[in-house]
């Protein structure tokens, strides 16, 4: 039997041997060498649409095992799979449910490191962690991201917590991008920062490390949460436009925003929250990857909760089943092992999560701050947020492309 938890914060893949039994594994390219290796078709459109794969593993072959779930194999070769149901509501207050759950995560014999940003989600982990054990936060300064480093200081300073700022020049950057290619397990967008400061803190003797993540899902930290209204908005006016005329809007929103005309095009014509979503999330959108690859990708559901009609909380359900489990998770797993650190994100102990669910009104950041009484983290709650992103305009001139890619006349190369 095999069982994984109910946010997929470990990934968890099987395959049956050619020569009989179940193999499994937590990735999913070892396995390969034990079930065959095919490329999933659904894979490939799934990770142009959304930047990696989200309902189907990459290789013809090899499941995953769901989260939330647990699977029994039986000597017939029959699977039987059981939904594990929710975890127990913990009563008490939840400043108090927090603080527990924090000071269990710090459980280590050895050094523990907070990965700590400028914003919100590592700030609330850094406001417990002088209560009950001493920990170092580790920064990551690209040196373009001034702002990023500036509120990290704050934070450490304001909490009293020792804290190191890690720096990388342009010519580290070509050795750390073959390690990441060369560890990737499933096509992926993200996840070389994980494998940044994962190797910063391990090289400085920190094996365990604390990770905001889970965070925004939770909590509704992402500006589409705040932006559905005003969507809803100019909609009705955009689809009176003539299509030269809503090809101008396009491109001006686009100019403006740094997005790109087909997503701001897709954005006002989605009729659902669902299809917003999905034009918000995007990295190529349903149309332009159907005509990549001649094929739709697969249409996202709504798998974690009941939907009672709140857009928000639609958001919520998809942030969690899909960018966080699909995306962030698994690449944080995948590159902090890659650098020999056990990576622990607390914001998703399920006790918090159950609590922060069953409050009433719904939280936002804000509001948790309020509720624990921390005006410092009201303060970077009222902040609009600033996404952390790698200066990949600047790096990719020093790698250089590969001309024999480039010039390569198969698509799918």
């Amino acid at each position: 039997w095999a069982a994984r938890d109910r946010f997929g914060i470990k990934p968890l893949y099987w395959g049956v041997h050619d020569g009989g039994g179940v193999c499994f594994s937590s990735e999913a390219r070892p396995l390969t060498e034990l079930v065959g290796c095919t490329v999933s078709r659904d894979a490939v459109s799934e990770f142009l649409h959304f930047g990696s794969p989200y309902s189907s593993v990459a290789f013809g072959h090899v499941a995953e095992l769901p989260p939330g779930s647990l699977s029994i194999w039986k000597a017939d070769h029959s699977v039987e799979r059981h939904a594990i149901g929710p975890a127990k509501y913990i009563e008490g207050p939840l400043d108090a449910v927090f603080a527990s759950v924090v000071s269990d995560h710090l459980i280590s014999d050895r050094p523990v490191a907070l990965l700590l940003s400028g914003g919100f989600d590592s700030a609330l982990i850094a406001s417990q962690l002088t209560k009950v054990k001493e920990a170092t936060a580790f920064t990551i300064d690209t040196g373009h991201n001034a702002g990023d480093v500036a509120g990290a200081r704050r934070t450490a300073k304001h909490y009293g917590i020792a804290h190191r700022v890690v720096g990388h020049t342009i010519r580290e950057i070509g050795p750390r991008v073959e390690t990441y290619v060369r560890s990737m397990d499933q096509p992926t967008i993200d996840g070389f920062n994980t494998l940044l400061i994962s190797d910063a803190v391990n090289a400085a003797g920190f094996p365990v490390g604390l990770s905001g993540l889970g965070g925004d899902e939770i909590l509704g930290g992402y500006g589409y949460y705040k932006r559905s209204r005003l969507l809803h908005v100019a909609r009705r006016p955009y689809l009176k436009l003539n299509a030269r005329s809503r090809g101008a809007v396009d491109h001006l929103i686009a100019e403006r925003t740094g997005r790109v005309a087909p997503q701001i095009a897709s954005m006002l014509e989605a009729r659902t929250s669902l299809e917003r979503y999905q034009a918000w999330r995007c990295v190529f959108t349903a149309s332009e990857v159907e005509r990549l690859t001649g094929s739709r990708p697969v249409v996202p559901t709504l798998a974690w909760d009941e939907v009672d009609g709140d857009e928000r909380h639609e958001y919520r359900s998809l942030d969690l089943e899909l960018y966080l489990r699909a995306t962030l998770l698994r690449d944080a797993d995948l590159f902090s092992m890659a650098c020999g650190v056990e990576l622990r994100v607390p914001l998703l102990d399920r006790r918090f999560v159950e609590r922060i669910a069953r409050h009433r009104p719904i939280l936002d950041k804000l509001t948790l701050a309020a509720e624990l009484n921390d005006p410092f983290l009201a303060e970077i709650a009222r902040r609009r947020k600033v996404p952390f992103r790698l200066p990949w305009r600047d790096w990719i001139q020093m790698l250089g492309p590969s001309t024999e890619v480039l010039a390569d006349r198969d698509p799918w190369r």
